[in-house]
């Protein structure tokens, strides 16, 4: 378990970079949109760059890239996937039946 724990490290902290951008929105509705910028400069950025560092350290002690590769692959299609859009593509998806109801009274 021990060798495969920064394979997972770095896999789990990439399904958490990538979920936090896709609802960034709606997390902003739910602590505020002033609070949700200290979360990433705090929390997010410097737990997945000690990540990064330590599986660039694991990759020169023990020669496995998997991990290494994981978080540069992340960091690359963080830059190109346009989160905000697919979130809103989700929600018009989601509550399209009840924008398209028109209320008769």
């Amino acid at each position: 378990m021990k060798r495969h724990l920064n394979l997972l490290l770095s896999l789990c902290s990439s399904l958490f970079i990538f979920l936090l951008s896709l609802f960034q929105s709606d997390l902003d509705n739910c602590i505020g949109k002033y609070v949700s910028p200290y979360i990433w400069l705090f929390f997010v950025i410097p737990f997945f760059l000690l990540l990064t560092l330590w599986t660039g350290i694991y990759l020169f002690s023990s020669r496995k890239w998997l991990p290494l590769a994981i978080q540069v692959i992340t960091v690359v299609l963080w830059f190109f996937i346009p989160f905000e859009q697919l979130n809103l593509d989700i929600n018009f998806k989601l509550h399209q039946q009840k924008r398209e109801e028109v209320h008769l009274k």
